[in-house]
């Protein structure tokens, strides 16, 4: 089974996006407050703080989509706070989701006869 990727409002309520051409995950390290650069008694400072949390940032990036498609990824990547999971089937996605945001939706138009494609779709999810 292909790994697919379900978002929507509620874990429970995801739908399968369309199928990215690449789906590259980053870990991003989250500091306490405290962080920062302190210098004591010589010339070198020195990073301080704890690191408090890990989390998961997934670019994604399709190929060539239709209308239908798009409207697929923008109804269910909403503006604030929803739900994301990745796996083989539906069930494997929900019991894995966790709450995401994303950043902007890029793509370039693609005009071919009388219907308009979107091509290089690529948006950043990013864990709440």
């Amino acid at each position: 089974m292909a790994l697919g990727i379900y978002a929507g409002t509620s874990a429970t309520g995801m739908t399968l996006l369309p199928s990215p051409t690449d789906l590259k995950p980053s870990k991003e390290l989250i500091w306490s407050e405290n962080t920062g650069r302190a210098q004591s008694g010589s010339n070198k400072a020195k990073m301080i703080g704890d690191v408090v949390a890990e989390k998961t940032t997934y670019n994604i990036e399709w190929g060539v989509l239709t209308q239908s498609q798009l409207n697929t990824i923008t109804s269910h990547l909403t503006a604030g706070f929803f739900y994301f999971g990745i796996g083989t089937t539906a069930t494997q996605a929900q019991n894995n989701a966790e709450k995401f945001y994303r950043g902007n939706i890029q793509y370039k138009l693609l005009p071919i006869g009388n219907t308009l494609y979107y091509k290089d779709v690529t948006v950043d999810v990013v864990e709440q």
